[in-house]
Order: C-alpha cells, then sequence, then structure tokens
C-alpha cells in the first residue's frame, strides 16, 4: 500500500466559473467525495490540497500552495504535496478525473523500473499525467523548471523520463460544465 494519497484541488476552477470543483455532483455525489472514495483504500493517508475553505473539506487533512507555488497550474500543486510530505512516494488525483481504476497505486507501482520517479496513467487517446505516482526527490527539479517560468505538465514528464503506464479505455476529465451531466 502507498502511503500517501494526495487529491490535487487547488486549482481556480476558471472554466467552472470559479467554483470548487470538488463540490460540484457528478453522478449525484460532490467530486471530492468520488475521488476520495477511489483514492483513500489505496493509501495509508489522505490529504487534500486546496487553497480555498469548503465544508467539504472538513473531513479532510487539507494543505493549501504556499504562495511560491500558486497560480502555477497543477504543478504547483504537486510541488506543494512533495514539500509537505518528503521522503515517500505520493499517488495523485486530481479532483475532476473521478474515475480512475480503483487498483491504480498497484498499477503504477508495479510497472515502476528502478530509475523511474514518476508513473501515470495513459489511455488510448490521452494522457493522464496527473493520475500518477510520484516519488518526493522530484521537488527540487520541479521547483526549479517552475522557477524557471516553465508550466506545461507534459512537458515536465518528458523532462523526467516518467514511465507512462497503459490503461485499455479513456477516462473522464470534469473541467468543464458539459463533463457533469
Amino acid at each position: 500500500m502507498i502511503e500517501q494519497g494526495i487529491i490535487l484541488a487547488g486549482g481556480a476552477g476558471r472554466r467552472m466559473g470559479g467554483v470548487f470543483k470538488g463540490a460540484l455532483p457528478w453522478r449525484g455525489r460532490p467530486l471530492l467525495h468520488q475521488v476520495a472514495d477511489r483514492l483513500a483504500p489505496q493509501v495509508r493517508q489522505l490529504a487534500v490540497n486546496a487553497n480555498e475553505d469548503h465544508p467539504l473539506l472538513a473531513d479532510f487533512e487539507v494543505f493549501a500552495d504556499p504562495p511560491a507555488c500558486r497560480n502555477v497550474g497543477p504543478l504547483g500543486g504537486v510541488l506543494s504535496a512533495m514539500r509537505r510530505f518528503p521522503g515517500r512516494w505520493l499517488l495523485l488525483a486530481p479532483v475532476d478525473m473521478p474515475d480512475f481504476p480503483l487498483d491504480m497505486g498497484e498499477r503504477l507501482r508495479v510497472a515502476l523500473r528502478p530509475e523511474d520517479r514518476y508513473a501515470c496513467l495513459q489511455g488510448p487517446r490521452r494522457d493522464y499525467p496527473l493520475l500518477a505516482l510520484a516519488h518526493t526527490s522530484l521537488a527540487d527539479e520541479l521547483e526549479a523548471y517552475l522557477a524557471g517560468g516553465q508550466r506545461r505538465v507534459m512537458d515536465w514528464l518528458v523532462r523526467i523520463d516518467a514511465r507512462r503506464v497503459e490503461i485499455d479505455h479513456d477516462l473522464t476529465n470534469c473541467n468543464r460544465p458539459e463533463a457533469l451531466t
């Protein structure tokens, strides 16, 4: 079992009208609960990266991005998690990706090569770079990447030679209103 799970929910939700995406309903329940229910059985501890206060967060360990990690996209949340929980593997899941495999952590873990420090899912038509298993030893490299003005997740994954683990179907990404129906 992986030590630490992280739900990435620190984004501004601009495409959703600026609301906390974790509170939006998907299949009758808030996205935050959907993701937590899938991630929690795969990890010993679960925390949420969120940059706002919302009543749904009351039952979770929550941490916000420090100022240097804000407004740099989802990698800011990843870096915040790496700094908060050093020396371990993190199983990452964005709050707007509610239907990842129930055995995602194990799939990613067994696919790792000895030199790997990051593995993510890859569907038939797209990559899922933040449905990932990441080692916190990448924190300094990620911080330098962001400090250099870089923001693109896929470019960073190429830079660190991230491992991609294939799944046989594409997943739901609830980052636009039409995806919630």
